[in-house]
């Protein structure tokens, strides 16, 4: 018979679960519910109902523990550890919701319905657990006079064949929205239910909560939580999270504090930064922990909750500072307020702050509000704005109530801003005398809301009329300052009660905005503005003159509305006529976007940076090079042959390389160098400073440059074995010789890439442009330098042809070699060969007994930057210009397409000369005067040492004895191979090792 009995129960469950009801008990007996801690009353009054066939109603605030209290009563019949009686007992669960799922035909719920509360009360020792017990009134019924699924269960309680169990809040039970028939209305309904109320534990009950629930969490993921922890979750909770009850809010926060471990990993960056291994069992949740946790949770900045993070006043006052322009004594204020906030130490029982905010209108009283909402609560959106002019009856106030009640019950910790408060009734000023004092508001439908963790700010510019036009918008003396203050306390004074100024915090004066602060915030909002997608998109460098400012203020600047007309004066005056220039041309590359004033007016002239490089051609338009597969070295030269399958592998070589490359450190370091240049460029006083504006501008855009670059070129190397590939299946013959030009053209721009590169994970500034300048070098040890300069010159142009960068050689035949080079970040590329470069070889006439005589010819080669346009000093037309040579035609492409010529410059104020040969002359030799005003005199001390040794001798080398890099072929370093040694010395450079030994001078050097 017993075990026909358990067959039948088992049936039954399966036919309830079926149904769409859940088996709690089972779920019980897997470990899966949570445990009540502190509550043995709950649990013993919920067991004598069930024992007396009763149901129960748990009713309590969210959070409260009512769930936790019902899966203890069930884990403990599961468990057989409730009363006798209930051993054996099985508890199901079921929503209304899941009832009604796919019900679309009247009385198709019911049906359903009414089968599930049969086969429960078949069961006989079956409990029903309804999760939305409070919406039974409602649900199911389609108008006011059909009946919901309270109607359906009443007989089944009446007559005790079914024992509900449910829980509601307060809020639910009593049915509050518009429509809605609560439970508490039916007081038939009720009665067929013992309500059990669940209180909200005292601070040492609450403690003893947590400590259990931390036991828990200790052993579910192998974490230690301190004692600590546990009290910083009880105060965090307590103080920032005022409308949801113990113990469910921080034992919430501890739950994620030690799901910290399983969701991150040992290399994450997140709080804290020193964790033990994942696979330690030893994890410690520490106080800083739970702080960083509930910082993610809630948007709190860590820095203010935590104990443990510092916050000088010096930080504090910077932050706004950067951000509200002229206003010191408000700043001061702010200040004291967010440091009394992060100590703790404002008064418990009132708002954080109540601030009053007067004076004219457009002077930063909003924008200080906004900048205190983003500082302490972590975003602007934390400000809530009420226009107060919308109040002005006292048929307004109830409507005031019910929109800042709902306000902050979704946003408790808030910059609540009064705009305008001068304008309200009087009864608006009385319902916040009792905000002001106790912290505290009730609407209509009796809610009440906490504002101890709101900054209150109101602003109006009562009074700021009286101080005249005189003062306003220019720099006053501290006698007229002094008086204005003093006019605008009394204005205020004579229009709000006693009552009502003695409970405000603070009464802040702002001050009228002087020429100078306009400019800065003109500066700023203009910076703001070029910053937009349209500029971004199409990576347009932005430049300004200072006169541009001087016209934004003259169109924007106001005595009466302060900074406001700035906006449209930028709109109109800037972005206006830049919008025509942007929109009457494409696109183009890399573009720099000058602003400047003609006429009176800003007009934006858009000027070429670098020349668009274009899409990869089309594999059908490269020129076949040779008949033969064979394959150019883009380093040395050198030719090598393949078949089709070594070529593929090469591709694939190159492919991983290139994802290696933007896989490493250096990349990844020229990312994380990026995003604090962006970091700096998104501060309000970032467009403080014009010049160092656009060099950390210059700066992003040239590492986005070459991390783009290096992405494309991954993408290159895809396509290209894709290609290969559809050739060996195709057996297209054809196609081998353009998959050799594509690769050719592949190695060498990813060598050229690698460089950049290695330059570019350096402090160098990217230069686009320099002069290399190879200087012969006697010594009492070393014989006349030769053709040794000449030869040098060769390499370092064959060097720069193979990479595509312009080269000209400027100086004149037979003088010490220069070339002008232009291409991308060129010194910090080229920064290793500056200093002496030493050729070694035999003199060809053998001794008695000895070898032959080792000859040694030196020459220096140095670097000369051109600095950027705008930081050349003088024009082409402020230099003296004499003709050496008449112009003469030159053979192949040069520049300008025209003859070349010499001529010496001259420019007067430096008396610096120079003298050059090339096509455009004059524009050389101004770019040449420039670069020798900033680089020279004096030498840079580095340049007597030895860059390289060419050993051309029996024994035949290249050599820097400086990273100790050896190569083997002459010959192809002299033919522009000289990559590797860039390559080692930009290296040695980025490595954080112990300086290398000092490099050795010439003297020491003779016979190497």
């Amino acid at each position: 018979m017993r075990r026909d009995s358990a067959n039948d129960e088992a049936s039954i469950i399966e036919r309830i679960v079926s149904l769409g009801a859940a088996d709690l008990t089972q779920r019980a007996l897997a470990g899966q519910l949570a445990h009540a801690y502190g509550r043995e009353a709950e649990v013993a009054k919920v067991f004598e109902s069930m024992t007396a066939r009763r149901s129960v109603l748990l009713l309590g605030n969210a959070n409260i523990g009512k769930t936790a209290v019902l899966h203890e009563v069930i884990s403990r019949i599961a468990h057989k550890q409730a009363p006798e009686a209930l051993h054996g007992a099985r508890i199901v669960s079921v929503s209304t919701g899941v009832v009604l799922v796919g019900t679309k035909y009247l009385g198709e719920w019911q049906t359903r319905f009414g089968e599930l509360l049969e086969a429960i009360k078949s069961g006989k020792r079956i409990f029903l657990y309804i999760e939305d017990l409070w919406a039974l009134r409602d649900a199911g019924r389609a108008s006011d006079k059909s009946d919901g699924f309270s109607t359906f269960l009443r007989p089944f309680l009446e007559r005790q064949d079914i024992v509900v169990l449910g829980e509601s809040t307060p809020d639910n039970y009593s049915g509050a929205g518009y429509g809605t028939r609560a439970l508490a209305d039916d007081l038939s309904l009720m009665k067929l239910f013992n309500i059990i109320t669940l209180e909200e534990p005292d601070r040492d009950a609450t403690k003893a909560i947590l400590a259990s629930v931390a036991r828990d969490l200790q052993r579910a993921h192998k974490v230690r939580i301190e004692n600590i922890a546990i009290e910083r979750a009880l105060e965090l909770t307590r103080r920032f999270l005022p409308y949801q009850a113990f113990p469910g809010k921080a034992t919430h926060l501890l739950s994620e504090a030690a799901r910290f471990r399983d969701d991150t990993s040992p290399d994450d960056k997140g709080k804290p930064q020193k964790q033990p291994q994942a696979g330690a069992r030893d994890f410690i949740v520490t106080a800083d922990l739970v702080s960083a946790t509930f910082s993610r949770l809630t948007g709190l900045p860590e820095k203010i909750i935590s104990d443990t993070i510092p916050l000088a006043q010096e930080e504090i006052h910077d932050y706004f500072n950067e951000r509200v322009i002229g206003q010191e004594e408000a700043v001061n204020t702010v200040a004291d307020v967010v440091t009394l906030v992060k100590a703790e130490l404002n008064d418990p029982s009132r708002p954080l702050g109540v601030l009053f905010f007067v004076g004219p209108t457009g002077v930063g009283k909003t924008e200080l509000a906004k900048t205190l909402a983003e500082y302490l609560f972590g975003s602007k959106d934390k400000l809530i704005r009420l226009d107060m002019s919308e109040y002005k009856t006292i048929l307004s106030v109830p409507d005031l109530t019910a929109q800042l009640t709902e306000k902050q019950r979704r946003q408790s910790f808030s910059v609540l801003l009064l705009d305008e408060i001068e304008k309200a009734s009087p009864p608006v000023f009385d319902l916040f005398l009792q905000v002001f004092d106790d912290a505290r508001l009730t609407d209509s439908s009796g809610r009440s809301v906490d504002l101890r963790n709101t900054i209150i700010v109101m602003t109006s510019n009562i009074g700021t009329e009286l101080s005249g036009n005189r003062g306003l918008g220019f720099l006053e003396s501290s006698d007229r300052k002094d008086e204005r203050r003093q006019q605008v306390m009394r204005a205020v004074e004579e229009y709000f009660r006693p009552e009502f100024i003695n409970r405000l915090d603070k009464i802040v004066v702002f001050r009228p905005l002087g020429v100078d602060e306009m400019r800065r915030i003109a500066r700023r909002e203009l910076g703001k503005a070029l910053l937009r997608e349209g500029v971004l998109r199409r990576n347009i460098l932005l430049d300004f003159r200072e006169e541009v400012l001087d016209a934004i203020v003259r169109a924007g600047f106001s005595e009466t509305y302060g900074a406001r007309p700035l906006q449209r004066a930028i709109r109109e005056e800037v972005l206006l006529p830049l919008a025509r220039r942007i929109a009457a041309q494409p696109a183009a590359g890399e573009q720099l976007l000058e602003l400047y004033v003609e006429d009176g007016h800003i007009d934006a002239a858009i000027i070429p940076v670098n020349p668009d490089l274009g899409p990869e051609p089309a594999e059908e338009e490269r020129a076949i090079r040779d008949e033969r597969l064979t394959i150019v070295d883009a380093a040395s030269g050198r030719t090598r042959g393949m078949d089709l399958g070594q070529l593929r592998t090469a591709i694939v070589a190159r492919r991983e390389e290139l994802d290696a490359h933007i896989a490493g450190e250096r990349y990844q370091a020229l990312k994380a160098r990026s995003a604090v240049l962006l970091d700096e460029m998104n501060k309000p006083s970032f467009w403080d400073d014009n010049d160092r504006a656009r060099l950390v501008m210059s700066a992003i855009y040239h590492i986005e440059r070459v991390t783009e670059r290096f992405s494309n070129l991954r993408n290159r190397a895809e396509r290209l074995a894709e290609v290969a590939e559809m050739i060996r299946r195709n057996n297209d013959t054809a196609g081998i010789q353009r998959l050799t030009s594509s690769f050719e053209e592949l190695e060498r721009d990813a060598a050229l890439a690698e460089l950049e590169l290695m330059a570019g994970a350096t402090d160098v500034i990217a230069t686009d442009a320099l002069f290399l300048c190879i200087t012969p070098v006697v010594t009492p040890l070393s014989q006349e330098p030769g053709d040794w300069p000449a030869t040098l010159c060769e390499m370092y142009r064959s060097w720069a042809a193979r990479k595509g960068h312009d080269v000209e050689l400027v100086s004149e035949p037979d003088t010490a070699p220069m070339l002008l080079i232009r291409g991308p970040n060129l010194r910090g590329i080229l920064a290793g060969e500056i200093g002496v470069h030493k050729l070694q070889r035999d003199d060809g006439e053998p001794r008695e007994r000895s070898r032959a005589r080792s000859l040694t010819q030196l020459a220096r080669v140095d670097l000369l930057p051109i600095p950027p346009e705008d930081d050349i000093p003088f024009s082409r037309e402020a230099l003296e210009v004499t003709d050496i040579a008449e112009p003469r035609p030159r053979e192949g492409k040069d520049r300008a397409s025209q003859p070349a010529h010499t001529i010496e410059a001259q420019e007067p104020r430096s008396c610096q000369r120079v003298r050059v040969r090339c096509a455009d002359a004059v524009g050389v030799a101004r770019e040449l005067i420039a670069a020798r005003l900033i680089w020279e005199p004096p030498v840079p001390p580095h340049s007597e040492e030895v860059a390289r040794v060419y050993r051309l001798a029996k024994t035949q080398y290249v050599r820097d004895p400086r990273t100790g890099h050896r190569e083997r072929h002459p010959k192809d370093i002299l033919a522009g191979a000289i990559d590797p040694f860039l390559l080692a010395y930009l290296s040695l450079q980025s490595q954080e090792t112990p300086e290398p030994e000092p490099a050795n001078v010439v003297a020491h050097h003779h016979d190497e």
